[in-house]
Order: C-alpha cells, then structure tokens, then sequence
C-alpha cells in the first residue's frame, strides 16, 4: 500500500496560501488577462495578506472515527507551516468530529476568530455545510475533499478524484497485473455510482470485463449479505456439499483421500473474477475487508483493489488489505 497523502497536502496547500499572498502584493498588469468564465459577483479580498498576518484555521476530524487522520493532518500542517518559514502565517485548529453539522460549526467559529483561509474539512458533506458561511465571509476553503461536485465559487476541492484513481488502479491492474475479470464491492450513493461508471469505462476501454457488482449500505450490520452474493457463496457451498456426498458414496481409497482433502473447506471452485474493486475506507473498510475471506474471497487468488479511501496508514494493518492496489499521488 502507498504511504498516506495527508502528509503531504498541507505544503501544497501553504504554497497556494503564499501565492494568494504574493498575488495581492502584484501591481496589476496594464492588459488584463483573458477570463475563462465570469467573475463572481463578490470576488474574494486577499488585501488582508498584503501587509498582516495570514489566519489559516485547519478544520480536521479530531475527535469521532477519523481522529488518527484528523491528528495526521495537523501534524502535517504544522511541519509544513515550520517548512515555509513565513511569519505571516498563522495556524488555529477546529475540530470537526468527522460530520457536517460539527464542521459547520466550526467553521462559523474560525470565521469570527478572524480566519482568512480556511483548510479543510475532509468529507464532501462537511464541505456543504461549511461553504456558506465562508461565501458569505467571502473567505476562501481550501477541502481536502475528493468530491468534484463539492467545489463552487470560493471553495476548492484538492483532493485526486474517483474517477481518476479508478482509472489509475484499475489500468495498472490491466497492463502490470494481467487482471482481465474484474468485480466491485461498492456503496450506496453519488460516490457509489461515480465509481461504478469509472470502473464500467476503464474495464471495458482496457479489454477487460466487468462480471459483478454488489452495492451495499454503509451499516457494519448488513454486510454480510452483499459480500455473500459477490462471493457467489451459497452455490459455490453447495458444490462443495454436492462434490462431498458424491465422494462418500464411491466409498473407495481415493476418495476417502480427496474427502480428507476438503475438510476445513467450505466452498469449492473460484469465484469468477481475479480482481475486486472496494470504495471503501476508514472504519467501514475495517468492518468490510474481512468479511471476504470469511466468504472464500481470498487476497491470494483475487487481487483486492481500492480508492484514495485506502490510502491511509492505519489500513496497513488490516491482513486482509495486505498486497492490496490503490491509486494515490506520488
């Protein structure tokens, strides 16, 4: 698995600070550049970083199922604001607790404490729920976020997008792993379904053939079921059943032989496909993961592919998740 990105997207992210700075300090040329779409109708004020300081507020889950990357980020941002050396920058963290209403309220929070740009949050519905108030500050966000469909005037996702990680993982699969027959693990919703359509194209672009999807609700209760399906269980342990009376009724030397050598077993015969794609990640990847082996989808046979979503540390110590692919930026 590649080493987590949250390290790195805070000195990206205090170098688009510094440009703005630059960019207020610039006289404006005597031609004005060429627009490729209209102003908004109240353009963000940098003015404030000409000469002042540069209040950053850095909204990261702290607290809630995200917390390790919450504390990963901060981390980063404050070696990376310890790296840029500016003495203008100025960094406040907000705990967002990992969901929108908490964002929100921070966000509104930093905003009176006088933020002038505000990182983060990670998730595209603590996006929502924060741009508002910014607009309204007309203070820049700058979210982490790998939802396209979170970006509007004043907020800037900066996060690598779906479809593009599938179609990274999924064309390495194709070209450097030989994996033709592909299946998909995938969730209910807009990002469920962008990840299927990305997945749909590269698999059929590459030569490839996509022969099963489960979507499933994100609730560790449930489950089960989806994963059972994809792994063909039930017919696949009903051959095993079938092979094994069949066995015991030749009642011969061999096949007292072949017996012993299904015991332990509790499916017979492969599943379809040699690659899975999972859009999961943090807690609910924790709940999913092992339940395909538990179902006879082993990461020996079957090469087990993700999303950004895998790309976090904590992961790495998931068995199931060992030797498994993402796409993630360098």
């Amino acid at each position: 698995m590649r080493p987590s990105q949250s390290i790195r997207r805070p000195l990206l992210v205090v170098g688009l600070i510094l440009a703005l700075a630059a960019c207020a300090r610039t006289p404006p040329s005597a031609t004005p550049p060429a627009r490729l779409q209209p102003a908004p109708e109240r353009p963000l004020d940098f003015s404030a970083f000409v000469f002042g300081d540069i209040a950053i507020a850095l909204l990261a889950p702290l607290s809630g199922p995200q917390a390790r990357l919450g504390d990963a980020l901060v981390q980063a941002a404050t070696l990376a604001l310890f790296d840029a050396y500016d003495p203008r920058l100025k960094l406040r963290v907000y705990d967002t607790g990992g969901d929108a209403a908490t964002a929100a309220t921070a966000a509104e929070t930093a905003l009176a404490d006088g933020a002038h740009v505000i990182l983060g949050p990670l998730f595209s519905q603590a996006v929502h729920a924060v741009a508002p108030a910014a607009r309204a500050a007309r203070v820049p966000v700058l979210a982490f976020s790998n939802d396209a469909a979170a970006a509007a005037p004043g907020v800037y996702v900066l996060g690598l997008q779906p479809a593009d990680e599938v179609r990274r993982v999924v064309g390495y699969a194709l070209t450097a792993g030989g994996h033709k027959r592909f299946a998909a693990l995938l969730p209910e919703g807009a990002y469920g379904e962008t990840v299927l359509a990305a997945l749909t194209a590269a698999v059929r672009d590459g030569g490839g053939e996509l022969v099963a999807v489960e979507i499933y609700r994100r609730d560790p209760q449930t489950l089960n079921q989806p994963v059972a399906r994809l792994a063909q269980y039930e017919r696949r342990h009903r051959w095993l059943e079938e092979e094994r009376a069949f066995l015991r009724d030749l009642n011969d030397d061999l096949a007292l032989e072949l017996l012993e050598k299904l015991e332990g077993r509790t499916t017979l015969g492969d599943v379809g496909y040699d690659a899975v794609l999972i859009a999961e990640g943090g807690a609910m990847l924790r709940s999913l993961a092992p339940l395909l082996p538990i179902y006879d989808v082993l990461p020996q046979a079957v090469r087990f592919l993700g999303t950004g979503l895998f790309n976090d540390d904590g992961l790495r110590r998931e068995p199931p998740l060992h030797g498994a692919w993402f796409a993630a930026p360098p």
